[in-house]
């Protein structure tokens, strides 16, 4: 049983991994779960730590995220409801929206931190009542709260390369406008799923990994290749878009209103992950400083790099 100095300890701590974020992008954050994972609480030490300031923190973050998943799933069914809205290739849109439904409650969670959220809706023991190797309370915690952000992850990467295969399928469709488009949706999906896998797995973590293959250092290179890759096709669809829609042959305003909203489409979207590319590019530069198997902790302990 924790005494009260080390149940206060663990409390700032918890607070700490949770509503200090170690990059952002957008709506999309990435968090430590360090301090939480070295703790070994349980749901009644962290029912201790909910403070009556939390209420208020509690209900801007649940506003924000329903607004964003009615939102995103009223595009949705708005989409499925019509089918000249489901018209190619705005099936990639769709997914793009359920990706993005899934992002916000994930995000919401992560937000309050989801070790509450566990204890409130007693997930933790749904989890050990079904599953016969989970381990005891605290260990059944840790699993749970690594899998929400592990899926707030997954769903960002696969979001991000539907886009990518939008991007792509704009370039096609105007180098070959008469090729069928269903032959090319049919590849999208699995590409972009196989893509999302693939960056989830190679990417930066939001925690330090003790029997990880790769260390901060290669998976900063990777997530900044990949996003860097992105942007690269993402403008170059643009400057094609622009080439071709500026030829002789259609309406100008019809030419200017695509270029102009592909433009702003492609400018929000990245822009929303420039913090996290910025971020993979400061590890890759903290990594010659401390070394390529740095950690988030001694990145954040260092007096060079923390304020």
């Amino acid at each position: 049983m924790l005494n009260f100095a080390d149940l206060l300890q663990a409390s700032q701590e918890l607070r700490i991994a949770r509503s200090e974020p170690t990059a952002k992008s957008g709506s999309h954050q990435m968090y430590s779960l360090e301090a939480f994972e070295n703790s070994a609480l349980t749901c009644a030490d962290i029912g201790m730590t909910y403070t009556q300031q939390d209420e208020i923190h509690t209900a801007g973050i649940v506003a924000y995220a329903v607004i964003s998943m009615l939102c995103t799933s009223s595009v949705a069914l708005m989409m499925k409801n019509n089918k000249q809205l489901m018209a190619h290739p705005n099936k990639l849109i769709f997914y793009m929206c359920i990706c993005e439904g899934i992002i916000a409650w994930q995000a919401m969670l992560c937000h309050l931190g989801p070790e509450h959220v566990i204890c409130y809706m007693k997930l933790d023991r749904l989890y050990r009542w079904t599953w016969p190797w989970a381990g005891n309370e605290t260990q059944t915690l840790h699993l749970l709260a690594r899998t929400n952000f592990n899926l707030l992850s997954f769903f960002e990467f696969l979001s991000l390369s539907l886009n990518l295969c939008l991007c792509l399928d704009i370039v096609f469709t105007m180098r070959n406008p008469f090729y069928p488009h269903d032959r090319r949706m049919k590849f999208y999906l699995p590409c972009s799923m196989l893509l999302a896998t693939l960056a989830f797995e190679l990417s930066l973590k939001r925690k330090d990994e003790r029997l990880s293959v790769f260390n901060n250092s290669q998976r900063a290179l990777f997530s900044a290749s990949f996003l860097s890759l992105y942007i690269i096709l993402a403008i170059t669809s643009v400057a094609y878009a622009y080439r071709v829609n500026t030829r002789p042959g259609m309406s100008t305003d019809v030419r200017r209103q695509f270029i102009s909203r592909h433009l702003q489409y492609v400018s929000a979207y990245i822009a929303t992950w420039l913090p996290y590319l910025g971020f993979s590019y400061f590890i890759v530069h903290a990594s010659t400083e401390l070394g390529p198997n740095l950690t988030y902790s001694e990145l954040a302990n260092d007096p060079r790099f923390s304020s």
